[in-house]
Formats: structure tokens, C-alpha cells, sequence
């Protein structure tokens, strides 16, 4: 028995979670073990929270687990075996379950509890199956591998991985052991070198270095053998590859870059994702005529239509891309005319032969591969129905090689697709790839043939990228030592290689120790975090996906809808009258989800067996528009939409990944080590922040703490931190006047960054409200979408507008990928971020770094970073950082510099605003203690001064009776054992509505109610429950994440919990855990009436919300649970 691993707390929540299942409606028992995998799942991943490991997977942790602390040896079978029961009915391959399956599974998961928490298993579960005899999974899950020769792909963990022999001819080997993933059978496998019939060896000795133990791999086209001893083994091959952790895809022009004219190293992936990219003219070119090749294939145009309009063509492609146009406005002449004479034949031509074979052209497919661990979007793929055959060619536009057919990078990209496609289509696909050189005067579509030579260097680049990568994510960097140790010489490089590597290397060698740690530090926290976006690697007990973005493949449609992560069986409608380039698709059974406008999505044929959404290219693209029957989607190609079988197939969405986002941060990081040492000592407490004073005139509308703020923000040179708690304006009025301010001092041009769109919208909004010109920067097409008007094709308007201009408005996101295209346009001055205390450190630090000065502006008590890594990866143990207040990774650069000022007494550098102008002062005392019992409220506020009378305390309707009695209500629920569901709390909120309906009749809209719950279940029970009522798309039911930067007039709100370790989810604790800043973003999104419903005997259980319920008890506001029976059955 092992000790403690799992808490009390949380054996008892799980035990909780297995009666409600047990006291709940059987239906169908295939439900409940897949809830039994859920718990499984959970209690892995917090016995490994704690490790700096990467885990791709429930089986990878379990085997660490089952290695680390020896698990018993019977209890270790029987998991894998409830896990394998559990993937099997997940992916509709068991249809029923037996009552004998089902109460193995009952034992099997409270066995796992008991042992890792010497909890003992309550008597109401174990009488279930005490009695029962043969309680043994029979596994049916066994495959015949080893009754096969050659083995196409055997997924697996590596359990050990010997050193390197030498057999008695000299050939080198050297033994993995592995654990079949899907099946739990343990075999060896023989790696080693082979030749082909020309002499050319694999070279797969190399993966006795890039392998690791615990790592899961694809072992392809592997064949048996037999010892002496008459025991099965596998043995590698010259066609076999060997792929590492294939859920973790890898870009294909990311692995073509690797190769370069003299040398292919994958440490040039490296180069080109460290170091921020300056554009040049020939990218710029390169985009033009990619964007002609599309539009050419998505228009249908013809030759003659073309050379027509071949200016206007133009014009709307140049003009997509404003702030890129902008830099390169004296190269365009040159461009159009180059494109004219030598470019527009070639893809006129080869358009028109594909056209003429009847070939269905497809404009950037994309497909993902979790065989080879890759995705790529190619330019365009040519479908032949009658032939059955599929081209694809991607188009270059660059120089074309001379000496040699194809350039190394370019054959490489494409042989990479025909993995892609073998992967997709099955590896019979017949049909040619090929490259179009656009400028090449002969021969401009020329032919790339795949081998498996080739094959198994590309995934030798992969393989070393990905564990390189994953080295990165827990701190290992090996590879940032294997680039300063590099010698680059012109000889044997390629000069921008050189050029990047010298850069590369210089960064890193001139930094001081800190500076150093802190890098890698924050380095590796955003990778982290991307790998746990791609595969679930770091996630913490809560998430429900434990996949990642993996589980696009990995899991089944019944695992995301249970997660609410997909909407399936919807029917196309056509192209979309009112969104244009968009199509409509109507849902044909409700389904509860949590997608939104303006998420990024993939769209596919919707095919109920796990795994087969990648047999078809992925439609990528953004949800425009979505209600309770339909969707629009935008996608970023059109051209599949033409066919008519579209109309054919029931489709499916999903949330799609923008991995660019991380790379970005990571780019801009690289901006930080070349920082001047000012300003890197700011960042790293090394220097007091400075100011100069100034004479600031007094604006009348300002009261002396907001003319305190707004002189301590003008007046500092280095950087200023305005603290805005719930409804004191930091945004609406405090950010104006800065704003304004600026604008009147000798300020170059002033950027104001914000995390949300919304944020954005808002403050555009106010912006406009102030006559104030600006520009909004977006990291897609139609860069700067408020740009003035322009004559004929004088391109030179669009720069002279962007210089021109003092105020860019952009998310940080936008920001991030458009940076280096605005710094060669304009000089960065100052730089103000709102939503600032919503932002890691490791997300701003890279943009900060750019400006002379930085005014941050948020609050440190009300929402943290979304973070995906589990709590434990991001606390910092090095005594250099904590001596700098650098403690936790996962804390905003705001907190950190607000605490370091506070501690300091950098009283210049910090200040909070104290008046706040939304809550009615009995909802403010609820949380004012949180802010030192410093905020005050407005006094000339109507809301301040007005009698509550909004509700009739005489009326015959019992609930409106009780809302009258008090602006902070609490209605005590009663116990009800449902995991985040409380469908009592549901019925009773849709009363409460009624009533506030009732009451506020015509002047009921959509600023009226807002509904905040934890849990995305209790959100689908209330919406339910309100879909019955009218106007209800004017009540806003949503959980607090949400709701940050809004208000309502009532906050209606349903906590839903029942037990002890729910408290956990519940709140976002600072660093002292003395505030819960989900319940202060909570409470402040009310102006006149907050209504809490939740369970009293475990609430009291956490001291805040104890004190919560004893200050609403303390303004008469708490309805005990008996009271609240009676008022709701009389109503």
C-alpha cells in the first residue's frame, strides 16, 4: 500500500463522484465506466503533478506510476485493463455493457482510490460488489500482432532502451522494450542499421541517442523474428521508421527548412523559431504571387480575364495586407512587372492543364498525420474522380536551381505531403507531386519522387526537433549548448544560416547569469505550455481534455461532447447571403457546447469512429456567426465548398489550435535577451524605476485620487503600474486620459495592447468618443482595417498614414505577429497594456522590451493568466529568481512588479484607483477588504442615493417578496449529490428571472440579468431550463471568465457544489491565499442586486466563503434552506 498520494479530500470527492453514478439513472453502463476513466485519468494526473515529465496520454503516466512506487502487479493489470474496457466503449467498439463488466469497473476504480489513498472504500459502494465472485476483466482487447510477420505500425511505450552491441559481422544494434499501447503486451524490439540494395544504410543506430524511456513511438513496418529460444521478437528494417511522440505534430515547412543546399541540421529549426524574422521584399513578392495563384484557382479565371484586369487582380491582392504593403511600397512597381512578364504565364498554364484534366483543384488543403507526427498545408491538391487519382504541387516563387532539378528544402516539403497523404488517403494513392518554379523559363512543374532514404531523414529531423522541444519544456537545454558550440563558416553553411546562427549564439553568450536563468526560464514555461495545448502533457486535474489538441484524433465524439468540445451532425446550407466568403450549416440536434464567435475551428465530414476525421483533408477557418440552430463559418479556402457532394455529409467543428501564438511569444522573448541593460535590469529588480516631474493640468472631471494616478503615469520614465479594482473606470476613463495626455507631451506615437478582442472593441469605442485618431492593428489580412482612403495606386498614402499616426490599437496576440512590420515603420515610444494582470509575464515581456517606457494597467485581484500547465510546473525554485520576487511563472509581470514596487517603496512606479462607479455600496463592503477597505464609491451616482425599491415587498408573489429584502441575497441549497449539475438551483433561477421579468417588464434587455456558474453542465441545465422563456437570448448565462470587463444590473449566481474538493476548482486564489479573485470578479459584476444560491454546510468549510455568508447574514440577506423551500413551492 502506498501512502498517501491522493488526499482525503480527494479520495472522498471520487468515491462521491462513483455513488452519484451508482444512485443515478443506469441507463446504459457504458456511460458510467467512461466516468470511471474520467476519475482514473484524474488521479493520475495528480500523483504526477509534481514531476517534470513529459506524459503524451493516460498509459504513459500510468506506466511511470505503476515503475516508480512498484505498483502492486494486480491492481496494475486490472487499471490497464479498466482503461483499455473504457477506450474500447469511448470509440464504439463496445456497443453494451454487462452488469459483470460494469461492477469489475466499479471495483477496479475504487480499488485505485483506496490504494493511492488508504481511504477506505465506503460500505455504499462495496456492497455493490463484495460479494461477487470472478471479478476479472476478460480481455477480449488482445490483437494478433504477434501472429503477423511484418507489423505496418506498432504504437507503444519504451519501457528501456539498452546500450549499443556489435554483432559478429560487425553490424551495430541495439534492444528497445516496449508496451503495445492499445493491448498492454510487452515486446522487444531489434534497432538496427540496414541497407538497401545500393549499400545506403537507414542509420537507425541514431535513436539509441534521441530515444527516452516512457516515451510513446510509432515503430513502422517492423518484422518478426525468432531466437534461439524459440521467443518472439521484432526487428527493424531498412523501410522501417521509427516515429517519437506522433501525437506532437511538427509543421512540414518547419522540417523542409532543416535542409539546406550544403547541410541539414535540425538544429536550423531552431534559428528560425528563436529569433524574430525581419521581412524582405522577396517574401513579400513570394505572398503576392501565392495569393494570384489562389485567387486564379478560387475565382475560376481565365486567361483572358486576367490579362484584362491583371491591375485590378493586383490591387485587391496588395491591398489585403496593408501594414505589410506599407513597408515595401517602392518595391511594388517592380513586383507587378515582374509578376507580368514572367510569373503570370506559368500559373495561368498550369492551371489551365490541370483544368483540362478534369481535375477538381483544391486551394491549401491541410491534413494532419498521427503516424508521422506532422501537418501541412499544401498549395493545391488536384482531385481525378474518374481516374482516382490525387496531385498536389506547391508553388515557389523564388530563384529556381540551376544545377540541380529541385532545391533539397523544397523536395523535402513535398515529400513530407506525400506522408500526409499516404497517412490520409492510404498508401496506394496514386497521382504525381510536384513543384511549379513560377519564374523558371523551362520547365517550371517539375516532378518529386519519395524514397525511404528520404523518408527516414525527415523523420530524423522530426524526432530530433521533438525531443529537443520536450528537453526544453522541463528545463533541459541541451540544445540552446549544442548552438553556442557550433562553428558556422561561409563554406559550409548558407549566409542566412550563418547570419542566424552568429545572432543566435552572440545573444546567449552576452548574458549575465540572471538574465540567463530568467530567459530559459520563461523559454521553457511557454513551451510548456504549448505542449500541453498540442497534447495534454502538463494539464491539470480539472481539465477535462487531458489531450490537448491531440484529441482531435485521439478522442471520440462522445469524449468531446461530454466535454462540450464539438457539434456534430449539422447539414450544409449554402453559401452564407450575409457574411461573405462564409456557409451556413444548421444543427439537427441540440447540442451543448462552448464555441463563439470569432474562434478559430476546423470544420470536417463528421464520421463517428474515433481517428477517421483524419481521413480527409481539415477545413480550417473561423466561426462568423452562431445561435441555437445554426453557424456561419469563414474558411480560409472556399474551393471545397463548390463540390456538390458537400451537400452529401453530415459534418462536424472543432476548436482548432493557432500554434503561431506561442511562437511568437517565444520570437519575441529572444527581443528580451538583446534588450538594453536598463531596461533588463528594470525587469529583474535591479534598478529603481525613475520620473521627472511635470506640470500636469487638473482635468475637472477628475477627482484628486484620479489626478494623483494620472501625474504618477505621465511622470514616469521608465514604467507605471495603475491598479483598477471592479467598476473604478481604469479603462473608460483613466486609459483616456493618459491617452490624452500623452498625446499632448512630446510622446512619438503611444501603442495600447489588450488581451481580448473585446477589450480592443472597447477601447476603440472610447477612442472615437474622443475624436482621437487611431489605427487598429489585426495579425490577419487587412492589417489596419481603419486606414483613410486612397487615390489611383499610390501606395506611398498607406505608409504615410501608418507614420503619420500617434495611436495603434491592437490584442497582444495581433500585436506579436505584426511587430517587427510596424518597428521598421515607426518608433516605438510608450506602450500601454490593459487587462494587463490577465498576461504572463512571458507574454509581454518580448513586446516590452521594444519601448522607452511602459504604463500597465489591471488588477492583480481579479482574474489571473489562463494558464494551461498544472499549478506545480510553474513555481519557481531557483534562488536567484525568488530573491527578485520571481516566484511563480504563472504570475503576471503587473503582480510581480506591483508587489516589488509596494515592498520597495517605489512609490512613483505603482498606484490604485479608489473610487469605483458600478456596484451599489452594500455589493462593494463584500469585497472591499480585498483592496485594504480603500475603495470608495461614487457619491453622485444615482444608484449610491436611490432607495433599493426595485422589487415590492408587499407583493403577493413570495420571490419578489424575498428579492426585496436585501441587495446581497444568498439562498441557502439543499444537498443534492450530482457532480456540477444542481438542477434545483436551475429551476430556481428560472423563478427568480421570471419575477425580475416581471418586474422590470418593457425595461427588461440584455444589461438587465447576467448568470454566472462554475460548470459548464450547470450552464446547459439552466439554459435548458430558460430556453421555455421569452426574450431569452437577453440573459447571459455564463461562467466568470466571461463576464470579466461587463456588468449587469442583477448577478444571479449558482455555485452548484457538494462537495469539499469542488472548492478548489471554484476559486483562483492569490499567491497568499487570502483572495479569491473568481469571487471578486464575481460579486462586482453587479450594479444593483447580487443572488447567490449554493450548498451552506460546504461553503462554510472555505473561510472566504464563510465570511461571504456571514456578511450577506449581516444585511439580512440569507434565506436558510427551509425558508427557501417554502418560497419557491408557494411561488
Amino acid at each position: 500500500m502506498i501512502k498517501e498520494l491522493l488526499s482525503k479530500d480527494k479520495a472522498d470527492f471520487y468515491y462521491n463522484d462513483v455513488l452519484i453514478n451508482l444512485n443515478g439513472s443506469i441507463d446504459d453502463y457504458k456511460y458510467i465506466v467512461m466516468d470511471f476513466k474520467n476519475i482514473l485519468n484524474n488521479i493520475f494526473k495528480i500523483i504526477t503533478s509534481n514531476d517534470n515529465i513529459v506524459f503524451t496520454g493516460l498509459f504513459a503516466r500510468i506506466n511511470y506510476i505503476s515503475t516508480k512506487y512498484n505498483i502492486d502487479n494486480k491492481l496494475n493489470v486490472n487499471i490497464n485493463e479498466l482503461r483499455k474496457f473504457a477506450n474500447r466503449i469511448e470509440h464504439n467498439q463496445i456497443k453494451t455493457v454487462n452488469e459483470k463488466q460494469f461492477l469489475t469497473s466499479l471495483k477496479v476504480i475504487t480499488d485505485t482510490i483506496h490504494y493511492f489513498s488508504n481511504i477506505e472504500i465506503p460500505f455504499e459502494i462495496k456492497r455493490h460488489f463484495e460479494e461477487k465472485d470472478n471479478l476479472l476483466f476478460i480481455s477480449d482487447t488482445q490483437q494478433d500482432m504477434f501472429t503477423k510477420n511484418i507489423i505496418d505500425i506498432a504504437r507503444c511505450i519504451i519501457t528501456d532502451i539498452s546500450e549499443i552491441n556489435t554483432d559478429n559481422k560487425g553490424n551495430q544494434y541495439f534492444w528497445i522494450n516496449c508496451i503495445g499501447i492499445n493491448d498492454s503486451n510487452n515486446f522487444k524490439v531489434k534497432v538496427q542499421d540496414s541497407k538497401d540494395y545500393k549499400g545506403n544504410s537507414n542509420n537507425l543506430i541514431q535513436y539509441n541517442d534521441i530515444l527516452w524511456k516512457n516515451s510513446v513511438v510509432n515503430l513502422i513496418r517492423i518484422t518478426q523474428k525468432q531466437e534461439e529460444s524459440n521467443k518472439i521478437y521484432y526487428a527493424t528494417k531498412y523501410d522501417s521508421l521509427i516515429v517519437i511522440e506522433p501525437d506532437y505534430l511538427i509543421d512540414v515547412t518547419d522540417i523542409a527548412e532543416c535542409f539546406g543546399k550544403f547541410e541539414t541540421n535540425y538544429l536550423f529549426y531552431f534559428f528560425n523559431k528563436l529569433l524574430i524574422d525581419s521581412p524582405n521584399q522577396y517574401l513579400y513578392a513570394g505572398k503576392i504571387i501565392n495569393s494570384l495563384l489562389d485567387k486564379i484557382i478560387t475565382d475560376d479565371l481565365n486567361k483572358e480575364y486576367i490579362e484584362n484586369n491583371f491591375d485590378e487582380i493586383l490591387r485587391e491582392i496588395i491591398e489585403d495586407d496593408l501594414l505589410l504593403t506599407s513597408l515595401f511600397t517602392e518595391h511594388i512597381p517592380k513586383i507587378k512587372n515582374e509578376i507580368k512578364q514572367i510569373h503570370l504565364a506559368n500559373l495561368i498554364n498550369a492551371v489551365t492543364n490541370f483544368k483540362q484534366n478534369n481535375s477538381k483543384i483544391n486551394v491549401e488543403p491541410a491534413f494532419f498525420s498521427n503516424i508521422y507526427g506532422i501537418l501541412g498545408r499544401l498549395d493545391a491538391m488536384l482531385v481525378n474522380e474518374e481516374n482516382d487519382t490525387i496531385d498536389i504541387f506547391e508553388l515557389k516563387s523564388g530563384k529556381p536551381p540551376e544545377n540541380i532539378d529541385i532545391w533539397p528544402n523544397n523536395k523535402v516539403q513535398v515529400a513530407c505531403y506525400n506522408l500526409l497523404l499516404q497517412s490520409t488517403y492510404g498508401a496506394k494513392r496514386k497521382g504525381n507531386s510536384q513543384i511549379l518554379y513560377s519564374k523558371a523559363t523551362i520547365n517550371p512543374l517539375r516532378n518529386v519522387e519519395s524514397y525511404i532514404e528520404l523518408d527516414n531523414k525527415i523523420m530524423s529531423i522530426r524526432n530530433n526537433i521533438v525531443k529537443s522541444l520536450f528537453e526544453l519544456s522541463v528545463k533541459d537545454f541541451s540544445v540552446i549548448e549544442n548552438i553556442k558550440s557550433l562553428q558556422f563558416s561561409s563554406n559550409y553553411y548558407q549566409d542566412f544560416v550563418v547570419d542566424k546562427g552568429k545572432c543566435l549564439k552572440n545573444k546567449y553568450n552576452n548574458l549575465s547569469e540572471i538574465e540567463n536563468i530568467y530567459y530559459q526560464h520563461q523559454l521553457s514555461f511557454i513551451i510548456k505550455e504549448m505542449q500541453t495545448a498540442k497534447t495534454g502533457a502538463f494539464e491539470n486535474e480539472y481539465s477535462a481534455n487531458d489531450k490537448g489538441f491531440s484529441a482531435f484524433w485521439e478522442s471520440s465524439y462522445l469524449e468531446k461532447t461530454k466535454q462540450y468540445n464539438i457539434i456534430y451532425d449539422m447539414t450544409f446550407l449554402g453559401a452564407s447571403e450575409e457574411y461573405n466568403g462564409s456557409f451556413e450549416f444548421c444543427f439537427n440536434q441540440q447540442i451543448n457546447h462552448n464555441f463563439r464567435e470569432k474562434d478559430i475551428a476546423i470544420l470536417y465530414p463528421f464520421n463517428e469512429e474515433c481517428g477517421e476525421n483524419l481521413k480527409s483533408q481539415i477545413i480550417k477557418g473561423n466561426i462568423i456567426y452562431i445561435s441555437e440552430q445554426k453557424l456561419v463559418f469563414s474558411p480560409k479556402n472556399t474551393t471545397i465548398f463548390k463540390n456538390k457532394n458537400v451537400f452529401e455529409y453530415k459534418w462536424a467543428i472543432e476548436h482548432d489550435l493557432y500554434e503561431t501564438n506561442f511562437w511568437s511569444q517565444i520570437r519575441l522573448l529572444s527581443n528580451f535577451i538583446n534588450a538594453n541593460q536598463h531596461f533588463k535590469d528594470l525587469i529583474l529588480s535591479a534598478k529603481t524605476p525613475t520620473s521627472i516631474v511635470k506640470n500636469i493640468e487638473k482635468h475637472s472631471n477628475l477627482n484628486q485620487n484620479q489626478y494623483d494616478m494620472l501625474c504618477k503615469a505621465i511622470e514616469a520614465k521608465d514604467y507605471f503600474l495603475l491598479q483598477g479594482p471592479p467598476g473604478t473606470g481604469k479603462t473608460s476613463k483613466m486609459l483616456m486620459h493618459i491617452v490624452k495626455q500623452l498625446m499632448l507631451s512630446n510622446c512619438t506615437n503611444i501603442v495600447i495592447l489588450a488581451y481580448t478582442n473585446r477589450a480592443v472593441e472597447e477601447i476603440c469605442i472610447n477612442i472615437e468618443k474622443h475624436d482621437m485618431q487611431y489605427l487598429k492593428i489585426s495579425g490577419k489580412e487587412k492589417s489596419i482595417n481603419n486606414i483613410i482612403e486612397h487615390n489611383n495606386s499610390d501606395y506611398t498614402c498607406f505608409r504615410n498614414n501608418i507614420t503619420n499616426n500617434r495611436i495603434f490599437v491592437s490584442t497582444i496576440a495581433s500585436f506579436n505577429t505584426r511587430v517587427t512590420l510596424l518597428k521598421k515603420l515607426i518608433k516605438f515610444d510608450t506602450v500601454i497594456i490593459d487587462e494587463a494582470s490577465q498576461i504572463t509575464e512571458a507574454q509581454i515581456i518580448g513586446i516590452l522590451s521594444f519601448f522607452n517606457k511602459f504604463i500597465l494597467i489591471g488588477d492583480h485581484n481579479q482574474l489571473p493568466p489562463v494558464i494551461l500547465q498544472n499549478n506545480n510546473q510553474t513555481i519557481v525554485t531557483n534562488q536567484l529568481l525568488k530573491e527578485n520576487n520571481i516566484i511563480d511563472l504563472k504570475q503576471s509581470l503587473f503582480e510581480r512588479l506591483f508587489k516589488t514596487c509596494s515592498e520597495k517603496g517605489y512609490e512613483n512606479a505603482y498606484g490604485t484607483l479608489t473610487t469605483h462607479y458600478r456596484m451599489h455600496k452594500q455589493i462593494a463592503d463584500l469585497i472591499n477588504d480585498s483592496y485594504e477597505n480603500k475603495l470608495k464609491e461614487n457619491n453622485d451616482s444615482i444608484i449610491q442615493n436611490e432607495v433599493f425599491s426595485i422589487f415590492n415587498h408587499e407583493s403577493n408573489n413570495p420571490i419578489e417578496v424575498m428579492l426585496s429584502c436585501s441587495r446581497t441575497i444568498f439562498i441557502e441549497s439543499e444537498y443534492e449529490k450530482t457532480s456540477k449539475i444542481n438542477k434545483n438551483e436551475a429551476k430556481r433561477i428560472i423563478k427568480i428571472i421570471k419575477t425580475i421579468k416581471s418586474v422590470f417588464n418593457e425595461h427588461f434587455d440584455n444589461k438587465t440579468i447576467g448568470v454566472i456558474t462554475p460548470w459548464r453542465a450547470q450552464i446547459a441545465e439552466i439554459k435548458k431550463n430558460v430556453e421555455s422563456l421569452t426574450d431569452n437570448e437577453n440573459i447571459s448565462i455564463d461562467t466568470v471568465e466571461r463576464f470579466q470587463g461587463s456588468e449587469k444590473d442583477i448577478i444571479i449566481v449558482s455555485l452548484a457544489v457538494f462537495a469539499k474538493e469542488q472548492l478548489n476548482q471554484l476559486q483562483s486564489l492569490n499567491i497568499n491565499n487570502t483572495i479569491d479573485r473568481k469571487l471578486i470578479v464575481t460579486l462586482s459584476r453587479a450594479k444593483q442586486q447580487v443572488i447567490i444560491l449554493g450548498y451552506t454546510p460546504i461553503l462554510i468549510e472555505n473561510k472566504l466563503y464563510s465570511k461571504l455568508i456571514e456578511n450577506i447574514r449581516n444585511n439580512s440577506g440569507y434565506i436558510n434552506a427551509e425558508k427557501a423551500n417554502q418560497l419557491f413551492e408557494e411561488s
